[in-house]
């Protein structure tokens, strides 16, 4: 007879250490991207002449990677900290 897993996914036994450092990378390099994004969406509401075309999709790179900052950098650096998975089982799938 075949059990199966309550959870879907395997887990691995990693050092607190390890769960840290990452974590502490993790802020470092989400709050890097927030400023640095923010600067350049700053710059090109401020400035007229960097409004072209092709200057667009720049613009549009930075919206979303300052989205993607705003949203997975807090998540992933709490999940860090606290060395699991703490949104429970529907943040789960």
């Amino acid at each position: 007879m075949v059990q199966e897993s309550r959870h879907p996914f395997p887990t691995v036994d990693v050092p607190d250490h390890a769960h840290y450092i990452i974590g502490s990378v993790i802020l470092a390099v989400g709050i890097t991207g927030m400023v640095g994004n923010f600067l350049v969406m700053y710059a090109f509401c401020r400035s007229r002449s960097l409004r072209t075309p092709a200057n667009m999709f720049i613009i549009n790179l930075a919206v979303t990677d300052f989205l993607m900052c705003i949203t997975q950098t807090p998540i992933f650096f709490i999940t860090s900290m606290h060395k699991r998975w703490i949104f429970g089982e529907k943040g789960e799938l």
